[in-house]
């Protein structure tokens, strides 16, 4: 499926239905019930879906981070924000490691996942997961620098002595066996992959369209590869759904948010995911 932009002033009045619709849900709790707290792990490094900012412009797209400096933006912290009204509770939104987000549910520092995360078979083996919050079939490009020898590959035959790498815990990580480039340590987030291919280190990585394009607007000295027809890079049809992570013993819990997501329409989930698009395309 395509990404569909609406208009601006669409996009406005979507966006503000959203979070109107928001509004008095506290007011279905007495003043003398105790309210709940949940509390989210996201990356807080993969824009435009959650991204780390010391910005209070955009008071809509933030949030504080519990006991961390910053806050957390994107359109997974619309979302936490939004569920959490739903079902009546407070909302604390801490930054983890990709690789650490699924340790600390299970440990049960953090009660939801809401980082841009497939519900892949692998992952359903340790947690389970919600109805989708977003769904979309995403573009795969190499990131490369502009002073280097790859800008211009159009197959995959074009990388064999390229040193690619991609992000651990990611398929991203399983579609560089699709290239014949060299074997590349995987990285921990997108941060290192950038310094990594700023400083030479490696050639390129692998990474979404969408999250690539704000890489390249924050270093214009990369450039975005993206193979066609019978050489694209094969994604696999799991990853264009994003999901909520839970322990796989909290089925009330998992209830609430599905009920809370379907509240949500497609236009608003579209409205929230453009406002973040514009905001991450600003920093």
């Amino acid at each position: 499926m395509k990404r569909q932009w609406i208009p601006m002033l669409g996009l406005a009045v979507a966006i503000s239905m959203c979070f109107s619709a928001c509004g008095g849900a506290d007011k279905r709790e007495s003043s003398t019930e105790k309210r709940r707290t949940i509390i989210v792990g996201l990356e807080g490094d993969y824009t435009p879906y959650n991204w780390t900012t010391l910005s209070t412009s955009d008071a809509e797209l933030i949030y504080p981070f519990t006991g961390q400096t910053g806050y957390a933006a994107g359109y997974d912290v619309l979302m936490a924000k939004r569920i959490a009204q739903e079902i009546g509770a407070d909302l604390e939104i801490k930054k983890i490691s990709w690789d650490g987000l699924i340790l600390a549910l299970e440990s049960k520092s953090i009660d939801l996942i809401i980082a841009g995360m497939s519900p892949t078979q692998e992952r359903m083996r340790a947690i389970s997961f919600s109805d989708p919050y977003f769904v979309d079939t995403p573009e795969l490009v190499i990131v490369v620098r502009n002073d280097g020898d790859y800008t211009t590959a159009t197959t995959r035959a074009d990388f064999a002595n390229a040193m690619i790498t991609a992000q651990q815990g990611t398929y991203h990580a399983d579609i560089l066996e699709q290239l014949p480039s060299k074997k590349a340590t995987l990285l921990t987030d997108f941060v290192a992959l950038m310094q990594s291919l700023k400083s030479g280190v490696v050639d390129g990585y692998i990474a979404e369209r969408v999250v690539a394009e704000e890489h390249l607007r924050a270093h214009p000295e990369f450039h975005l590869v993206q193979l066609t027809g019978k050489e694209a890079l094969v994604i696999p049809s799991e990853q264009g759904t994003t999901a909520i992570g839970l322990r796989k013993n909290d089925h009330q819990l998992r209830t609430e948010i599905n009920a809370a997501l379907a509240k949500i329409s497609e236009e608003e989930r579209r409205a929230m995911m453009d406002h973040a698009k514009i905001a991450a395309s600003m920093l």
